[in-house]
C-alpha cells in the first residue's frame, strides 16, 4: 500500500512538537506552583503583621476614649448653671485631651459635645481646615443632643475626607474619636514585602471602604479581620510579584527550552515552507491540468532553488496560453478602479456641507423663496452626482447640470461668477463623459474665484475633424489667475499628485484615457494675458463604456 511522504512527515513533526510542547508546559507548571505557594505564604505573614497594627491603632484609640470618658471630673461641671465652672471645666478638659493626645498619635480629633449648654470643645493631633473641623463637631452634637449611641468604630464621609469614628454619648454627654483612614491605613503600606501586593478595607457589608482590591491581575485574595470582625483587610498578590520569585536559574532553563522549542518549530516551518508545501502546489497543479484547467499556474513564491525552477519550467508553458486572456482581465480591473476614483471624487462630503451652510444663511436672513430655488437646484445636482461614473451623457445634459450648478452657486456667491455657453446646435447629442464639464467648473469656484470682484466663465462646443475623424472640442476659459507653474508641471509628467492637490484634474485625463484608449484628450495651459484655458477633443465613441443603472438612485 502507498503512503504519502508529505503526510508521515506532518505526523511525526507533530508528535515532536507535542512532546516538546508538553514537557514546557510541565516546567512552567511546576515552577509557577513552587513560586505561587511561596509568595502566597509571604503575603499572608506580612497581612498578618499589618493586621495586627491596624489592630493596636484601634485598641489604643478605645483605651484613650475610656481615659477621656471616665477618668475626668469635669464632666458634671459642663452642665453647671454657673458659667465660670463651666469655663474652667472646658479649660480642664481641653488640657486633659490634650494631655492624652500626646500618648496616642494614631487619633486625628478628640471632640466633647455635651447638650444643655450645646458646649463643645477638641482636639487634634493633625491639621484641618475649619471646614472639616466643623463638620466632625456637628456629628458629635447631634449625638449628644439625640442621645444616639455609637459605641461600634463606624465608618464615614465628612467634608469630602473619608474618616474612622467612635461615639459614646450619656447623659447629655457625646465623646468622639476620629481617625483619618489614609493615615490609619498609611503606616504599614511601606513596609517591606508589598510593593507586589495590593491593601484594601472593607466594612461588614463587604463593601470597599478603602483601597481597590477587585483581585484582576492578581493570584490570590487573602483576608484578615480587623476589631472582632468589623473591618476586614484584603491584600491582593500581583502576578509580578510571582515572577520575582522564580530564581534566576529557573528562567535560564525556561529560556533554553524554550528556544529549543523556538528553533523545532522553525525547522518544522523550514521543511514545511521547503519541501511539503511546494510538493503539494505540484500534485494539485498537476491534479487540475489533468482535470482540463489549462489556465492553471504556480503563483507561490519558493526559498527553495530546486523547486523554484520546476515553478519558471511549469508557468513557462503556460504563459503564451493565458496571456491575452490575463490582459483583458487587468483592463477590466483598471477600470473599474478607476470608476471607483471618479465616484469618490464626485462625492464629496464638503459639498452638502456648504450647501447645508447655504441654506442656513439664507433662512437667517428671511430669503424664503431663494431657500425653496436653492433646494430645487441642489436636488437636480444630488441626483446628477449619484448617477455619474464610467459611462456617458449628451452634451445637452451636461450643459443642463453645469447651468443648474451656476444658478446653485450664485445663491452663495451672488453676482460673483459671469458665465457664457456658447454651443453649436448640432454638438448637443453628442456623447462625453458624465461630470466632465462639471468637474472643471467646480474648481473654477474652488480655485479661481477670489473674494472680490466678478470670475468671467467661457464654455464653447463644436465639432471639429481631427485627423479626418470627427471630434467634439470643448474650451472652458476664465479671466482668473490662472494655474499655478507647479500644477502645470506636475499636469505634463502624468503623474498623480501625492498630495491630492487638483486631484480632479488628474482623474478626468485618466477617465478619458481609459474610455477611449487614447492619449491627450485632455489639455490645460494659461492665456498669454489673463486667466486659464482648459481644453477637450471627445471622439464619437468610447472604447471602453460601464452600462448607467439609473434605477439605482431614482
Amino acid at each position: 500500500m502507498t503512503t504519502s511522504f508529505i503526510s508521515r512527515t506532518r505526523f511525526f513533526l507533530g508528535i515532536l512538537h507535542t512532546i516538546l510542547l508538553a514537557m514546557v508546559a510541565l516546567f512552567i507548571w511546576s515552577a509557577w506552583s513552587t513560586a505561587s505557594e511561596k509568595m502566597t505564604a509571604g503575603t499572608a505573614n506580612l497581612l498578618q503583621v499589618y493586621g495586627s497594627e491596624l489592630d493596636q491603632k484601634l485598641n489604643g484609640a478605645n483605651l484613650l476614649l475610656q481615659r477621656i470618658m471616665f477618668n475626668n471630673a469635669a464632666y458634671d461641671q459642663l452642665q453647671s448653671a454657673d458659667e465660670t465652672q463651666r469655663v474652667y471645666a472646658s479649660l480642664a478638659l481641653k488640657k486633659f485631651i490634650d494631655d492624652s493626645l500626646l500618648f496616642d498619635t494614631d487619633v486625628d480629633m478628640v471632640v466633647v459635645a455635651e447638650s444643655t449648654w450645646n458646649t463643645c470643645i477638641d482636639q487634634s493631633n493633625v491639621t484641618m481646615t475649619l471646614f472639616l473641623r466643623e463638620a466632625l463637631r456637628n456629628v458629635t452634637r447631634d449625638c449628644a443632643r439625640t442621645g444616639a449611641v455609637r459605641s461600634q468604630w463606624k465608618y464615614g464621609e465628612f467634608a469630602g475626607e473619608p474618616f474612622l469614628y467612635r461615639v459614646h454619648t450619656w447623659n447629655g454627654y457625646a465623646t468622639a474619636i476620629f481617625m483619618q483612614l489614609n493615615r490609619f491605613m498609611g503606616t504599614g503600606q511601606q513596609d517591606d514585602g508589598f510593593e507586589d501586593t495590593s491593601l484594601g478595607l472593607r466594612d461588614e457589608a463587604g463593601t470597599a471602604i478603602w483601597g481597590d482590591v477587585t483581585g484582576t491581575g492578581s493570584i490570590s485574595l487573602q483576608e484578615y479581620a480587623i476589631d472582632n470582625g468589623r473591618f476586614t483587610l484584603v491584600a491582593a498578590t500581583h502576578m509580578a510579584g510571582l515572577v520575582k520569585q522564580i530564581r534566576s536559574h529557573v528562567l535560564w532553563l525556561l529560556a533554553l527550552m524554550l528556544v529549543s522549542l523556538f528553533f523545532s518549530f522553525r525547522f518544522g516551518r523550514q521543511l514545511q515552507s521547503d519541501i511539503l508545501n511546494p510538493m503539494v502546489d505540484m500534485q494539485q497543479s498537476m491534479e487540475q491540468i489533468v482535470a482540463g484547467d489549462v489556465e492553471h499556474r504556480i503563483t507561490s513564491t519558493y526559498t527553495s532553488l530546486e523547486f523554484s525552477l520546476l515553478k519558471k519550467a511549469f508557468n513557462s508553458l503556460m504563459d503564451q496560453i493565458v496571456g491575452l486572456k490575463i490582459a483583458g482581465y487587468e483592463k477590466q480591473l483598471q477600470l473599474q478602479d478607476s470608476e471607483l476614483k471618479v465616484v469618490r471624487l464626485q462625492i464629496k462630503p464638503h459639498f452638502f456641507l456648504n450647501a447645508l451652510t447655504t441654506i442656513s444663511s439664507l433662512s437667517q436672513q428671511g430669503k424664503n423663496d431663494l431657500i425653496v430655488t436653492y433646494i430645487s437646484a441642489l436636488s437636480k445636482n444630488i441626483r446628477y452626482m449619484f448617477r455619474s461614473g464610467l459611462h456617458t451623457v449628451t452634451l445637452a445634459d451636461e450643459i443642463t447640470h453645469v447651468e443648474n450648478y451656476f444658478e446653485m452657486q450664485d445663491l452663495k456667491y451672488p453676482g460673483s461668477v459671469f458665465h457664457f455657453i456658447d454651443m453649436e446646435p448640432e454638438a448637443a447629442e453628442w456623447k462625453i463623459p458624465q461630470m466632465l464639464i462639471h468637474t472643471i467648473i467646480e474648481n473654477e469656484y474652488k480655485y479661481a474665484l477670489q473674494p472680490e470682484g466678478v470670475l468671467t466663465i467661457l464654455i464653447r462646443a463644436g465639432l471639429k475633424d481631427v485627423d479626418g475623424k470627427p471630434h467634439l472640442l470643448i474650451e472652458i476659459e476664465d479671466d482668473g489667475e490662472g494655474y499655478p507653474d507647479s500644477v502645470l508641471e506636475e499636469f505634463r509628467s502624468h503623474d498623480a499628485p501625492q498630495d491630492g492637490h487638483r486631484l480632479g484634474l488628474w482623474s478626468i485625463r485618466r477617465m478619458l484615457e481609459l474610455m477611449y484608449e487614447e492619449q491627450n484628450l485632455f489639455t490645460i495651459a494659461n492665456n498669454t494675458v489673463q486667466g486659464c484655458m482648459n481644453r477637450f477633443l471627445i471622439p464619437a465613441e468610447p472604447r471602453q463604456e460601464n452600462a448607467r443603472e439609473d434605477k439605482w438612485y431614482l
